[in-house]
């Protein structure tokens, strides 16, 4: 538990200090990567929870999409290797018995093994339910956010195209046509 709350904890430092100095505009090249690194080592901690293929991969995507949308760093193969590298790490780890087994298959059920929580009916279903939400509505968000940044960008084009359409005389205008 107090593992998956620290990976938890790093995965919120690393994006609450990459947001800050994202405004500052100083944050580029290789020192983009570190928080995008240091979250996805703490998404892979949270493994712990219920495994790497059923909460993780959501929780991935998000990460991966925040940083995709807001970084200067173009999408490299190495961009890609570090956003499934929570959900694969793990994986390999626990087909190499490194780790215990988070799922158990038996009589056609699948069956989560608690290694870091106990698992009470009620805390883990509203825990899954809201989960689900954000993961639905995040994505959402970020969408219109980048619509509307587009939106603002198209109006402003817009608008300089027609100042410079008023600078121009009347008949270059109409020899164009």
């Amino acid at each position: 538990m107090v593992v998956a709350l620290g990976g938890t904890l790093v995965v919120v430092s690393a994006t609450n200090w990459y947001s800050w100095k994202k405004r500052d505009g100083r944050l580029d090249g290789a020192l983009g990567w570190f928080p995008f690194v240091l979250s996805n080592v703490g998404i892979g901690i949270m493994t712990g929870f219920v495994g790497p293929l059923l909460f993780i991969p959501m929780v991935t995507l998000l990460n991966s999409m925040i940083y995709a949308a807001q970084s200067d760093f173009r999408l490299r193969p190495s961009f890609f290797l570090v956003t499934i590298a929570p959900v694969l790490v793990p994986f390999a780890l626990q087909q190499l018995g490194v780790l215990a087994p988070w799922y158990a298959f038996e009589g056609g059920e699948l069956r989560i093994l608690a290694h870091m929580v106990a698992f009470r009916p009620a805390p883990t279903s509203l825990f899954f339910v809201m989960s689900a939400c954000v993961m639905c509505l995040a994505p959402l968000a970020m969408v219109h956010r980048l619509k509307a940044a587009l939106d603002a960008s198209e109006r402003r084009l817009f608008l300089g195209a027609w100042h410079l359409r008023q600078l121009l005389p009347k008949d270059a205008l109409s020899k164009r046509s």
